[in-house]
């Protein structure tokens, strides 16, 4: 079932590192947007018994995070316990199939190819003794859930093209702490539209009626699988923006943050796309000289030495644009 904005969402820029982001039910029921430019503290407007969260990553920004804050629940996931200074969580998330760990030896720190399989989820040796050990709810995939009986069943019968096979269904770990994840539930009031660990703690948060959340290190844009799971964040960070859950993110994060404002601002990246053109009249430029060249006349020598020639010229300018380009892409990650 999804969910309907009765009021436009006001986007509050809070000072020093972080921004925070809270809905204006004061504004007018009309579908626009309005930025509000005040500055906003937790305190400055939500009661002290709203229930708060946070959702910690492994990116860079989780040190960021309040600790001493007594009344910010914590939640983490997988293997982030292996960060320095992670000081404490109210509860924990490895939502991945157990089957489908796999776990690197003690003391190796550099990943080597045969430790992360296609399809394993890494995860430090004695991973799971850690989650078992825990005093805090751990939340876990749960077989029952997620329906994976009837999964692999669909895909013995050849109805699951283009996938791998499932994992066997597995027992729920019979651990005291252990916590089914809600699947159903979560898919029953969201969806099943999910694309990452931080997306699913985040419904499973708004489920828990929390009414402020703070994100930190969740960047979602440093790796292939981050940058395909970072619509499916923002778009439940906007569902629950629509529902009044205020929001706390790091500036450094890049949720919810374009390289300019659309319309507004000049578009980025046009140095970058000179380049791309250019590479791309040269690309074609040769590609038409080497059919050329290839129905001159065998005596024809003088023409075949000026369309070679022409060429090599092609070959060092196109070498320039490439060293050019990775320059101007260089420059423009570092902004």
């Amino acid at each position: 079932m999804p969910f309907t904005a009765t009021y436009p969402v006001g986007l509050s820029a809070a000072c020093g590192t972080s921004r925070q982001y809270r809905p204006t039910p004061e504004a007018s029921t009309s579908e626009v947007y309005d930025i509000v430019e005040s500055i906003v503290t937790p305190a400055d407007n939500a009661p002290t018994t709203i229930r708060r969260g946070a959702i910690i990553g492994t990116a860079p920004t989780y040190r960021n995070t309040p600790w001493d804050d007594t009344t910010l629940d914590c939640f983490s996931l997988n293997d982030a316990y292996v960060l320095p200074h992670f000081k404490r969580a109210s509860g924990w998330f490895d939502l991945h199939p157990i089957p489908e760990m796999v776990f690197r030896p003690k003391g190796e720190r550099k990943v080597r190819p045969e430790h992360a399989p296609v399809g394993g989820y890494l995860r430090p040796e004695g991973h799971l003794e850690w989650l078992k050990t825990r005093t805090f709810p751990v939340y876990l995939h749960d077989c029952t859930e997620c329906d994976c009986a009837a999964r692999l069943e669909k895909w013995s019968r050849g109805e699951l093209p283009g996938t791998t096979r499932p994992h066997d269904p597995y027992p729920f770990p019979k651990w005291p702490n252990a916590r089914p994840f809600p699947q159903k539930a979560v898919d029953a009031k969201f969806g099943t539209y999910f694309s990452s660990t931080p997306a699913l703690m985040l419904a499973w948060m708004l489920m828990e009626s929390y009414r402020e959340v703070q994100i930190f290190g969740i960047h979602l844009a440093t790796e292939w699988e981050y940058i395909m799971q970072r619509p499916n964040m923002e778009f439940m960070i906007g569902m629950a923006l629509s529902q009044g859950v205020q929001f706390i993110i790091p500036e450094k994060s890049t949720l919810l943050k374009g390289k300019h404002r659309y319309a507004v601002e000049s578009k980025p990246d046009l140095d970058l796309e000179r380049v791309q053109r250019r590479m791309a009249l040269i690309k074609d430029e040769g590609a038409r000289l080497q059919q050329r060249l290839a129905k001159v006349s065998w005596y024809a020598r003088g023409e075949k030495d000026d369309i070679r020639a022409r060429l090599g010229v092609l070959d060092l300018e196109l070498l320039d644009c490439r060293q050019e380009y990775g320059r101007l892409a260089a420059i423009s990650r570092v902004a």
